[in-house]
């Protein structure tokens, strides 16, 4: 007769220990399977989004970070937010390089070509976070950002 590892006292042919140990509290609990997602849920989801535009990841991070054990809907919409944010944060380097390289020569080009540049890119981020603002909102799951506007990609 052998020794179940995790009850040293039992038997294997005991069967199943008979105390699981004390519940798990019930706001430690992520949703086994998504359900309807709750008004808060939605608008740290909406909050999380729309915060990178104007934070960079701290936002969206802080909300990773609240509704990590909480919320399976608000943690995914986060780590989205967060992918995107970090791609931000990328390309202002990218342009920082860019802006760098042609203030040796001229800061007025530097700032003729890179500034609007820079603003495009600005505009073109709100309306993606904006798009997937809304379908958090309606209780959507994640929307599909570009390739070029993720660090990582999605399963």
């Amino acid at each position: 007769m052998t020794t179940n590892r995790r009850h040293p006292t039992a038997s294997v042919d005991s069967g199943p220990p008979t105390d699981p140990g004390p519940p798990m509290p019930a706001g430690d609990r992520i949703p086994a399977e998504p359900g309807p997602a709750s008004h808060r849920d939605v608008r740290d989801a909406v909050l999380g989004y729309l915060g990178v535009a104007i934070t960079g990841p701290v936002l969206p991070l802080e909300v990773y970070l609240v509704s990590m054990r909480r919320s399976a809907f608000a943690r995914q919409h986060a780590a989205e937010a967060l992918r995107v944010s970090w791609a931000v944060i990328l390309y202002g380097i990218c342009a920082l390089i860019i802006a760098g390289m042609l203030a040796l020569d001229s800061v007025t080009v530097a700032v003729i070509i890179v500034g609007p540049l820079v603003l495009a890119f600005w505009l073109v981020l709100v309306v993606h976070l904006v798009r997937a603002a809304r379908a958090a909102s309606r209780g959507e799951p994640p929307r599909e950002f570009p390739g070029w506007l993720r660090v990582s990609s999605r399963k």
